[in-house]
């Protein structure tokens, strides 16, 4: 019930929040809209990179050959935004469908998949998503990795959820504070 209400009266929700921040403190109004554009930017890139992983896992196990090709891509790329977990599920449903549905040459047909997985994975989790996403949150590479291995190791599987976003938030405010503090210092120098 609560969730129905919540969904139904968002908008109302939204503009309310919106227009009392805009009154009381528009810095904080200012950065809750970077921190969404962040936030929209990262749900984005993982959506698109689900896509991209759903259409190649599709195309490759077609032409391989494996049986219901194209609902084992879907189910991979679905899948792919749970970090960590979401290959080992992706090769545990895979093997259990080919199982039932291929019984010859089911070891060929694991392997293939096992094989195309842990490629799109490796593509995708250290090419894709550190150059691409982290370039349109605003991260470097290496810090969007640093932050899974951190948030995880701190926060477990809820923090590999949360990372990316949470550090390029954190990196928003450090640029505005080195911003801010290299002003400060130009007009320092100004005065004396």
């Amino acid at each position: 019930m609560l969730s129905f209400y919540f969904l139904k009266d968002f908008d109302k929700l939204k503009n309310f929040i919106k227009s009392t921040l805009a009154i009381k403190n528009e810095k904080l109004l200012y950065d809750l809209r970077r921190i969404n554009r962040i936030v929209r930017v990262y749900v984005g890139w993982q959506i698109l990179a689900a896509f991209i992983v759903a259409s190649v896992c599709s195309i490759t196990f077609t032409l391989f050959g494996l049986p219901y090709s194209i609902v084992l891509g879907i189910l991979c790329g679905f899948l792919n935004p749970i970090p960590y977990l979401g290959v080992l599920l992706s090769y545990v449903a895979c093997s259990l469908i080919l199982v039932f549905v291929s019984p010859d040459g089911l070891v060929g047909n694991i392997i293939v998949a096992v094989s195309v997985i842990s490629a799109m994975h490796f593509i995708n989790a250290y090419f894709l998503e550190p150059n691409i996403a982290g370039r349109q949150v605003g991260l470097h590479p290496l810090m969007l990795i640093a932050s899974l291995f951190v948030f995880g190791g701190l926060f477990g599987f809820i923090g590999l959820f949360i990372a990316v976003p949470c550090t390029a938030t954190l990196m928003m405010f450090f640029n505005d504070w080195k911003e801010s503090s290299l002003r400060q210092q130009d007009d320092a120098a100004d005065f004396t």
